[in-house]
C-alpha cells in the first residue's frame, strides 16, 4: 500500500502509523521531521519486526503539526 502526502511547512514532525482494530500499533511508517514537499510512505502488510500481519481492517493515522487524519483500509491476502 502506498500513502502519498504533502508537507507544506518545513521542519514539520510527521507521524504515519498503522493500527489494528483493537488500537494496537502494527507499524510505524514515518516518524521524523520533514522539509516541505511531496512524499510517499509504503506499507507492505508487515509489522515493525517484519512479520506479516493478519488480514483484516487497519487504520492509518497521520499527524503533522496541527493536522490529524485517519483512514480505514482492508488488508486482503
Amino acid at each position: 500500500m502506498r500513502i502519498s502526502y504533502s508537507v507544506p511547512a518545513p521542519g514539520s514532525r510527521v507521524s504515519i502509523k498503522v493500527f489494528d482494530v483493537r488500537g494496537r500499533l502494527a507499524s510505524a511508517l514515518v516518524d521524523e521531521n520533514k522539509i516541505s514537499g511531496r512524499y510517499t510512505a509504503t506499507w507492505n502488510g508487515r509489522d515493525d519486526s517484519g512479520t506479516p500481519v493478519a488480514p483484516g481492517i487497519y487504520f492509518i493515522r497521520m499527524e503533522a503539526r496541527d493536522f490529524r487524519a485517519s483512514s480505514k483500509v482492508a488488508l486482503v491476502r
